[in-house]
């Protein structure tokens, strides 16, 4: 019980930081939480690094994910901590046909089909997709301003006129276009995608994610 009050204090300590992504935060949360539920003392580095040792199954990218993640704690608590070093392997990124996408975007429900079609033709980052509100949207001039994610820049982005009616498709009981988190838009689209990569007997829309489209 402490201990997740510790992890409150760091997660809120990162968000008045300012400088953080909510993704970067809400990641953060879950691999402290992870390490919590396989028994591991988050007060003891010594005791984490021979977790991250003896867990050969992990990838090196995971591993390094854990480690910065941990770090941000040990600095929040003042413990030291001297951290690993992984260095993930090179490799190139899955590139889907534009078929595939299409094909994918077609078949999810309409506002994942909308969150999926903006990434597409804007490359936004999905954390900035989610963030968007109505009244960013001009549909007189057919363009969108993104508030940036990351340290990135604000900037005004043309659309298409795709997006648009697809935009008015959906509901506007909300200031915000989606009014899901990412988080919970990323869980819903990995259900609608396994489902689509069954029904089209392609098991490569399965490595199609939203990074993916930008």
């Amino acid at each position: 019980k402490d201990i997740e009050g510790e992890i409150i204090n760091c997660l809120w300590n990162l968000k008045k930081a300012g400088c953080y992504a909510e993704s970067t935060i809400e990641h953060t949360g879950y691999i402290l939480r992870r390490l919590q539920r396989i028994c591991a003392n988050l007060l003891e580095p010594e005791e984490i690094k021979e977790i991250l040792a003896s867990h050969d199954e992990w990838s090196q990218t995971y591993k390094q994910s854990i480690t910065a993640a941990y770090a941000r704690f040990t600095t929040f608590l003042d413990i030291p901590f001297e951290k690993p070093h992984y260095k993930p392997p090179e490799k190139l990124p899955f590139i889907p046909t534009e078929k595939e996408i299409d094909q994918l975007i077609a078949a999810c429900g309409p506002i994942t089909s909308t969150f999926l079609r903006l990434l597409k033709e804007t490359g936004i980052r999905s954390g900035e997709a989610s963030k968007l509100k109505w009244s960013t949207i001009d549909f007189e001039r057919k363009t969108l301003r993104v508030v940036p994610e990351k340290h990135g820049r604000a900037r005004e982005l043309r659309i298409s006129d795709t997006l648009i009616a697809m935009f008015n498709r959906l509901p506007k009981d909300s200031q915000k276009v989606f009014r899901s988190i990412a988080k919970t838009m990323r869980c819903s689209f990995a259900k609608q995608r396994k489902r689509i990569a069954l029904k089209l007997n392609n098991p490569r829309i399965n490595q199609v994610h939203f990074h993916t489209l930008r």
